[in-house]
């Protein structure tokens, strides 16, 4: 895994976690 998948990876996981808390 190189930093851009990484990085890629993490910002979805921010999205998913911002959209359950708005749940």
């Amino acid at each position: 895994m190189d930093e851009q998948e990484l990085l890629a990876v993490s910002n979805e996981t921010q999205s998913l976690l911002l959209e359950e808390k708005e749940k």
